[in-house]
């Protein structure tokens, strides 16, 4: 398998719908996945530079989130891109002996959770799941 370190601007967007579902410290979350997507290359390959200082900052307008206090229903397409960027960071970031009982793969798999219902409520979450729209939305976000 190969790895990448995902773009900050990546990392935002999940953040941004971790806030939106009420997360309180966003920076905290963002340096933590951001370490662990790191952490992956590193161990991949070879010793990286560390990590950068990682702020939240709400992505461009031009990346949708799926959430927002004032909605009532959440964007499709939305949700879409924030899942698809969720399964991009889980791909880059297992390739170390801690991501499987990591904190950052447990938030994943929360924030995908919170996602699943407003993109197919008729299916089972799995890995293979792929709804309609997914091929239009961005594997990595920013890079």
């Amino acid at each position: 398998m190969s790895a990448f370190t995902v773009s900050k601007t990546h990392i935002d967007v999940i953040v941004a719908a971790a806030v939106s579902l009420g997360e309180k410290k966003p920076d905290e979350l963002g340096a933590m996945l951001w370490n662990e997507n790191f952490l992956s290359v590193s161990t991949r390959y070879a010793p990286r530079d560390s990590m950068p200082e990682y702020k939240f900052e709400p992505p461009p307008p031009t990346i949708p989130v799926p959430f927002s206090k004032e909605q009532e229903h959440v964007e499709p397409t939305a949700a879409i891109v924030v899942f698809k960027a969720i399964r991009c960071l889980e791909f880059q970031s297992c390739e170390h002996a801690g991501w499987e009982t990591s904190t950052a793969k447990q938030t994943c798999e929360s924030l995908k959770c919170a996602l699943y219902p407003n993109i197919a409520s008729d299916r089972v979450l799995d890995e293979s799941f792929t709804p309609e729209g997914w091929d239009d939305a961005p594997w990595a976000i920013g890079n």
